[in-house]
């Protein structure tokens, strides 16, 4: 399978501030534990989950 030739760099980001860096294009993806919820899913397109979230 051939591989895709992306670069990938890591951001420190405050919690406050992660999805509204994504919207401005701050970075392009998000890969954190952040629950799905109905007021997040009307401003960011969630992908398929790949594990359950751990309600605190």
């Amino acid at each position: 399978m051939p591989h895709a030739k992306l670069t990938c760099e890591f951001v420190t980001q405050d919690w406050d501030g992660i999805i509204p860096a994504l919207n401005v294009g701050k970075y392009h993806a998000i890969m954190a534990g952040m629950s799905i919820t109905e007021k997040r899913r009307q401003v960011i397109a969630f992908s398929r989950p790949y594990t359950k979230p751990h309600k605190a």
